[in-house]
């Protein structure tokens, strides 16, 4: 318990850093003029003493960085760090910041609205069972260079008479693939759908 504890105050630490950087600041300067004073005691002058409590301690620099190492991790201190300067940089330049953010949101929407399209036409499977196994037959005519023609009702009932062994099911639509406009009625509202003529198959 007594682990995650300190793991959670190192982790919050950057948020009151400067408060704790400033008790850290007196914390060494208190040791800094202890040590001072047993110079001064020894018989060594203002400067020497002040000299030799530097040398003893280690440098001053150097110890905020041991303390601060020990209360907080460095790199979440380096982030908060980093927001800091990236907000003060904003607020100076509101006008590169408004079309940063325009450019940030219209780039994120424009490939939101593509993957939707892309998702709904090639990626999401059609509400079919075993949808990589449905196909579409077409005729061709050859006197007038179509490869896609739309199927006649006598072709398709040709088909779905000789084609047992090789479809396990025919459907037929006269008009795909353009779709017609279909009232379907309720018993509180009427609904506009679009749709189209299709045998049972």
């Amino acid at each position: 318990m007594g682990r995650l504890r300190r793991i959670v105050r190192r982790l919050v630490s950057p948020v009151r850093y400067a408060a704790d950087d400033a008790l850290a600041e007196r914390e060494v300067a208190a040791h800094l003029a202890l040590l001072e004073d047993e110079y001064r005691r020894r018989g060594q002058s203002d400067e020497q003493a002040r000299r030799s409590a530097r040398l003893a301690l280690g440098g001053v620099a150097q110890t905020m960085e041991l303390h601060r190492d020990a209360r907080t991790f460095r790199w979440t201190v380096d982030l908060a760090s980093d927001v800091r300067h990236a907000i003060r940089g904003f607020v100076r330049s509101s006008g590169f910041t408004t079309a940063a953010v325009l450019t940030l949101a219209l780039g994120i929407g424009v490939n939101t609205a593509l993957f939707s399209v892309i998702h709904t036409i090639l990626l999401r499977p059609l509400p079919y069972r075993d949808p990589e196994r449905l196909t579409i037959l077409w005729e061709r005519d050859a006197r007038r260079g179509l490869n896609k023609e739309l199927v006649t009702p006598g072709s398709f009932a040709d088909w779905e008479a000789q084609s047992r062994h090789v479809f396990e099911s025919l459907g037929y639509t006269p008009n795909w693939p353009g779709a017609r406009s279909f009232l379907v009625v309720h018993s509180t509202f009427n609904e506009r759908v679009a749709g189209a003529y299709a045998s049972a198959g």
